[in-house]
C-alpha cells in the first residue's frame, strides 16, 4: 500500500472545497462540513463560526493546548521532562529529529489555524453589522499574525545564525491558493514585516470592547504587538519603542495585577479575572483531557514535566506567593512539581495576562531610558502583590528576574533566554550546556514537508 503524507502544503491546496465551521461554542462535536462552492461565507454569523473554529484549532494540544507552551519551558532552566511516559524527554534533551511527531504535528496545527484565519480574511461578508464584521476580520488578522510569530520563534534560524536575515517560515496569506514554487521560506526580517502588517491591520479594525476575553480583542492585539516587538527588538532595537507604546495602550484599556490573596486561585478560574486579557476557553466538557497541561505536570497524570532545581533559588523569599506551597511543591517521590498553574483539565489557557503587559512595558521602557520612573513603579506594584519588598532602584536584571518569576511555566522562558542570548544550562536529563547559536535551538522543519515542497531544512538536521 502506498503511504500518503498529509503535509501543510497538501492541507492548504486540498482545502478549497470543504471546511469545518463550528457553531458558536468551542466544541468539536458541533462542527459541520460546509461546501464553500455551494454555500460561501457571507454573513456575520458565518464569519464568527469560522473564527470559532480557528480558536478551537488553536486550543488543540499540539498548539496552545499544550505543546507550544511545553516547548518553551522544558528546554530551559525552569523545567525539564524526566520522561515517565516518554513525553517531551527528547525535547528536553535537544534530541528532536526532523521525523519526530513534535515538530510535524505543531507545524501542521499552526498552519491549520492560519488556513482558518485566511478563510475569514478572504470571505466576502455582506450580511450583518459592519462594525461586528470588521471586528471579526480584525480577530482573523491577529490570529494570522500570532500563528506566524509562533512559527518563527520555533522554526526560524534567527538564534542559530544570530541575525534577522536568517531563514524564517512561509508566510501564507490566502486560503488554499498555493503552488509549490510560491511556498518558500522567507527571512525572519520579512516575516517580521508581515507580522506587524497583520497585527496593525487587526488593531485598526477592532472595537474597544474588551468584554469577550476568550477571543482576541483590541487590548489583547495591542498586547500581542508588544510581545512581538519585544522579541524582535533583540535584532531591531528600534522595536523597544514599539513594545513600550503597545503595552502602554493595552494597559490603558483596563485590567490590573491580580492580588496576592487571589493569585493561586486565579489559575484555576474559568471566569474572567482582574488580570484576564486573552484566554482560550476550557471547561469540564471541552478540554484536552489526558493531553492537557495539567496531566503532563501532575503527579496524578503522566507527570513527565518537573521543576528545574535552579527554580528554588528564584524564590528564596518564603513570602513570595509565586513560589509558595500552593504553586510549587515536592510530591511523595521527592520530585519538585508545578501544582499551581494548570491545576485542572478545565483551567482556561492563559495566553495573556495583565502582568505580561506590565513586564513588557517595564523592560522596554528601562532599555530606552534606564532612569524610567514608571518602570520602577510598575515593578514595585507587582512585587507588592506577590509578597516582595519594593526596589529603591532598578536594574535590567531585576526586571528580567521578575519576569521569570511571574511568568514561569506559562511558555515564555525559552524565548526570553533567546532574546537575552543566553546559553541553556544543564538539567537532570542533560550533560552539556547548549550555547547561543547552536543549531539545536531551532526545531527542524518536518521531513515530510521537505519531501513534498522541497523547502530548505534547518542547519544541523
Amino acid at each position: 500500500m502506498k503511504k500518503i503524507f498529509y503535509t501543510v502544503f497538501s492541507l492548504l491546496v486540498l482545502g478549497g472545497g470543504l471546511v469545518s465551521c463550528s457553531k458558536d461554542a468551542l466544541d468539536p462535536s458541533l462542527s459541520v462540513d460546509r461546501d464553500l462552492n455551494v454555500k460561501p461565507i457571507e454573513t456575520e454569523s458565518d464569519l464568527r463560526a469560522v473564527l470559532t473554529g480557528a480558536y478551537e484549532t488553536m486550543t488543540h494540544f499540539t498548539y496552545y493546548g499544550r505543546e507550544i507552551l511545553m516547548f518553551d519551558e522544558v528546554r530551559t532552566d525552569n523545567a525539564y521532562s524526566v520522561g515517565y511516559s516518554n513525553r517531551f524527554i527528547n525535547v528536553s534533551q535537544f534530541a528532536v529529529t526532523a521525523n519526530h511527531v513534535y515538530p510535524a504535528d505543531t507545524w501542521k496545527q499552526i498552519y491549520k489555524v492560519i488556513n482558518s484565519s485566511n478563510l475569514a480574511i478572504g470571505a466576502d461578508v455582506t450580511k450583518g453589522d459592519k462594525e461586528a464584521i470588521d471586528n471579526y476580520k480584525g480577530q482573523a488578522y491577529a490570529i494570522r499574525a500570532l500563528a506566524h510569530f509562533d512559527l518563527v520563534k520555533l522554526y526560524g534560524q534567527q538564534n542559530v545564525d544570530q541575525n534577522a536575515d536568517a531563514l524564517g517560515v512561509p508566510y501564507i496569506t490566502k486560503f488554499s491558493e498555493l503552488d509549490a514554487k510560491s511556498y518558500v521560506r522567507l527571512t525572519v526580517k520579512e516575516n517580521r514585516t508581515s507580522i506587524y502588517a497583520d497585527i496593525d491591520k487587526a488593531i485598526s479594525l477592532m472595537t474597544d470592547d474588551t468584554s469577550e476575553f476568550t477571543r482576541i480583542n483590541k487590548q489583547s492585539a495591542l498586547g500581542l504587538k508588544s510581545r512581538m516587538a519585544l522579541y524582535f527588538a533583540a535584532f531591531f532595537p528600534e522595536d523597544y519603542a514599539v513594545a513600550k507604546d503597545a503595552a502602554a495602550k493595552a494597559m490603558e484599556m483596563g485590567g490590573s495585577i491580580v492580588s496576592k490573596s487571589a493569585f493561586d486561585a486565579s489559575f484555576g478560574a474559568e471566569s474572567k479575572q482582574a488580570n484576564s486579557i486573552f484566554e482560550l476557553a476550557q471547561s469540564g466538557v471541552f478540554n484536552q483531557g489526558t493531553n492537557s497541561m495539567f496531566y503532563v505536570f501532575s503527579y496524578d497524570g503522566y507527570g513527565d514535566v518537573l521543576v528545574h532545581p535552579d527554580v528554588l533559588d528564584l524564590f528564596a523569599n518564603p513570602d513570595d506567593v509565586r513560589g509558595g506551597e500552593k504553586m510549587i511543591a515536592e510530591d511523595v517521590d521527592g520530585d519538585l512539581r508545578n501544582i499551581g498553574k494548570y491545576p485542572k483539565m478545565s483551567s482556561n489557557l492563559k495566553v495573556m495576562r495583565f502582568e505580561e503587559l506590565l513586564l513588557n512595558y517595564a523592560e522596554a521602557a528601562f532599555i530606552l531610558n534606564n532612569g524610567d520612573a514608571q518602570a520602577l513603579d510598575l515593578i514595585n506594584q507587582l512585587r507588592a502583590q506577590r509578597g516582595e519588598v519594593a526596589f529603591t532602584a532598578l536594574t535590567l536584571e531585576d526586571i528580567r528576574t521578575e519576569r521569570r518569576k511571574e511568568l514561569i511555566f506559562e511558555g515564555f522562558r525559552f524565548d526570553d533566554m533567546m532574546r537575552y542570548k543566553m546559553e541553556i544550562p544543564t538539567s537532570p536529563v542533560t550533560t552539556k550546556v547548549i550555547p547561543y547559536g547552536d543549531t539545536k535551538l531551532a526545531f527542524p522543519i518536518p521531513q515530510n514537508e521537505i519531501n513534498v515542497t522541497k523547502i530548505k531544512q534547518n542547519k544541523g538536521y
